[in-house]
């Protein structure tokens, strides 16, 4: 990486917030102005919005199949 006009250079650090250690190191990190901070999500997110997108129209497709079974014992 170059530095910029001022000599400084980026610096990326990655906490992992599941381990003590990093949770302690993170309360005390101090976070100056114009800092960018990322926030990862965990990649159980991802599961859980494609199940979601997948599971609406199969819950429509089964409220229909139940309301047309319901429709034909009523009939009988």
């Amino acid at each position: 990486m170059r530095p910029d006009k001022y000599g400084r250079v980026p610096l990326v650090y990655r906490f992992d917030m599941s381990r003590p250690d990093s949770l302690l190191a993170g309360q005390t990190f101090s976070v100056n102005n114009r800092d960018i901070i990322y926030i990862s999500r965990h990649p159980t997110a991802d599961i859980s919005k494609f199940l979601g997108i997948i599971g609406k129209p199969l819950q429509v497709a089964n409220t229909g199949v139940t309301a047309a079974h319901r429709a034909a014992d009523m009939g009988n």
